[in-house]
This record gives C-alpha cells, structure tokens and sequence, in this order.
C-alpha cells in the first residue's frame, strides 16, 4: 500500500516538473520565434490597428501609446498634474515603463521582465492546479495555452494585475502567507488596473455572505475593504463618468465592438424584429448578446485582424475547455470560486467582452472545465463498459 502511494506521488512530481519545463520551453520558444519572425499584432479594438508587430524587439501592446506617454510623464515629473482628468491611469505599468526606459530601441530589457512576471504566472498556478490533483496531462496543456503566451509579448496592465491577482488569491485562500499578502496585492491591483473593482466587488460579496453565515462582524476586513474601495473609487471616478458610464448599454458606439459580427446596439434593438414581437424579439436578442459575450470573456470569438486566422483557431481551442470551465463554475462551482466568477463576468456585461478580462482567473476556469471534461470522457467509458458487458 505504501508502495502505491509512493508510486503515485513520484508520478505526480514528474508531471508538474515536466509541466514546469514544458511552459517554460514554450515562452522561450515564443519569445525567439518572435525575435526572428515578428507577427502582426491583433489589437483589442478595430479602430486602433495600426500594423504593429508583435515582437521583443518592437513597441507593441494594448494601450501601449498611453502607457508609454505616462512613462514620459513620470519621467519629467508630471505625472501627478495631468492624470486625474478625464481618467486616472494606474501608475505601476507607466512606472515599470520608466524604471526599464521602454521605448523604440530599447525594448528588450521590459520584454525580459515580462518573459519572468509570465513564468511566474504559469509556474505558481502550475503548483496550485497540481495540488487541486489536476491529471498530468491537463497539466502540459494548461503549460501550452496560447492566450497566457500571447501576453507576455503584448505591453500592457494585463499580466502584471493576473500575476498580483494569483498572489491574492492564493493568499486569500490559505495556500501561501503571511496573511497580509493578500490586502498588499489587493492594493497593489488598484493601483495596475481598474479590473480591481472586480475583486473588490467578490471581497464584499464574500464578506456578506460570511456576515450572513457567521451573523459575526470582521472588523478588519470591513476596515480595509472600505478604504481601499474608498480610494480606488476617489482615484477612478474620473474615468468612470467620462468613459465607463456611457458606454453602458452602448458598447459599440462607444468601442466600436461587434460581437460575431452583429453590432451590441443591433442586439439591444432586437434582432428579430422582422420576424418575431418585441415581447419576445427583444429578451431572445439580449440573452443571445449575453451568450455571445460570454464567448468573448472565453476567447471564443474571431480576430480582430481578419488575417489571423491561426491565432483565432488556437484562442478558440483554448475555449474548448474555458467555455464550460465557466458554466461549471457559476453553476456547480465552490461558493468562493462562484462569487469570484459572478464579479468578473458582470463589468464584461455591462461593457467590453474580450479574453483579457478572463486572464486573472483562466485557470481556475481551467480546472472546471477539466471536471467537465472528465465527466464527459468518463460517462463515455461506462457506457462502453455496459455495452460490452452486454
């Protein structure tokens, strides 16, 4: 019996050091690949293609122009004077920016540090699916997937908030400590993206239902939610009125983002109206952009760049295992893990759908998405087990 158990944990330490080096392989291959052969960049909206390439070497990444034209204002000093209206911009990808001199010429040494924020990425939550008993193979697939990749060369807020994300959120749960690693990275997110609204939201709403649970009062925790949101809300509500609030409803007037083609303005006006009543037009066309949104949040959708069809092909088969990954876990999900869901989805529904949004928590989609997947294959072999048995 012993025997076993020790057959099986040496199993399992192969896998996750194989996984480990297979993640590993695959960003350094990406990031020589790119050296040599630069792709064109797939922007997040249509309006800003501007034909960058993808590559260590080139100026490229969502926003980049902005983040950069902070980098410059760190630079002189002036960063406090100019950036409170019309929005707040997050300092710590400016300032990562600044602090490495990111600019035409001088790319390399931020795409090195981004090449370590990616490996850390994958190696941390490599353990923490391992220790979830996530099978080997999955393990080497999750090592592979293209949309983490894909971030390591596009320049931006994105990996830098999913990396202090997984330390939150492994903080949060007990898997690492000290205890005030997750409040530091919760501050820490505010100040990289407004995606921290988000955790916030699933901290009220885990608190709430905690107080509900427990009919007890955690004094700190209210403490540092209120003052932390508090903050977040005095440093963003520039942005929030100027931006978020008329985008509301209106998605594509103001991003010009069709989803699979059809216009969000076209979906809320009802895309049946020739043929069906507006009593039943107009809830079918909204449930429809709800679902197609949710395809988006999963990076099942087409490029940006009509040209990029591998890159389209290989973000859709990642949503093979994403898309009921995110079903299972709003619907049989831990309770954490379904609050955590529900606050990441709901800005994407009230806004802009795209994979990006999913990055921070892709692998705990990840993980249900194997359990369903595990279901499926294995109510396949019963049967076949009962037939043959027949």
């Amino acid at each position: 019996m012993d025997g076993n158990i020790e057959a099986q944990t040496l199993r399992a330490n192969r896998w996750i050091w194989l996984a480990i080096i297979v993640a590993l392989a695959a960003r350094l291959g990406a990031y020589v690949f790119l050296a040599l052969r630069p792709i064109t960049f797939d922007p997040y909206r249509a309006d800003a293609m501007r034909a960058r390439l993808l590559s260590p070497f080139e100026v490229a990444g969502i926003d980049i122009e902005h983040y950069t034209n902070q980098a410059e204002l760190i630079a002189r000093g002036e960063w406090w004077i100019h950036n409170f209206w019309p929005g707040f911009t997050p300092p710590i990808t400016p300032f990562l920016l600044w602090l490495f001199d990111y600019g035409p010429g001088h790319t390399v040494p931020v795409s090195i540090f981004w090449f370590g924020l990616s490996a850390f990425w994958v190696v941390g939550w490599l353990v923490w699916l391992r220790r979830r008993d996530l099978p080997g193979p999955w393990l080497a697939l999750f090592a592979i997937m293209p949309v983490p990749v894909f971030y390591q060369f596009a320049i931006g807020t994105d990996l830098p908030f999913a990396v202090l994300f997984l330390l939150f959120y492994a903080s949060y749960r007990g898997d690492i400590g000290p205890a005030w690693i997750w409040p530091a990275a919760l501050i820490a997110m505010a100040m990289t993206r407004a995606a921290a609204f988000s955790v916030m939201l699933f901290l009220l709403l885990d608190y709430a239902l905690s107080r509900f649970r427990t009919k007890r009062i955690d004094i700190g925790k209210l403490v540092l939610l209120v003052s932390v949101g508090g903050l977040a809300f005095a440093l963003y509500w520039p942005w929030l009125l100027t931006f978020v609030a008329p985008s509301i409803g209106k998605g594509t007037a103001v991003y010009n983002i069709p989803y699979y083609g059809v216009g969000e303005a076209r979906y809320l006006e009802g895309l049946f109206s020739d043929y069906l009543p507006a009593m039943i037009d107009k809830p079918m066309s909204w449930l429809l952009l709800v679902f197609a949104k949710l395809l988006y949040f999963c990076g099942f959708r087409p490029s940006f760049d009509a040209s990029s069809i591998l890159a389209s092909m290989l973000r859709s088969a990642s949503a093979l295992v994403i898309v009921p990954g995110l079903f299972q876990a709003l619907y049989g999900g831990d309770t954490r893990d379904r609050l955590l869901v529900v606050a990441f989805v709901l800005p994407v529904l009230l806004g802009v759908a795209q994979e990006r949004y999913s990055l921070p928590i892709l692998p705990i989609l990840f993980l249900y998405g194997v359990a369903v997947w595990g279901k499926f294959f294995g109510s396949i072999i019963q049967r076949q087990g009962k037939t043959t048995a027949l």
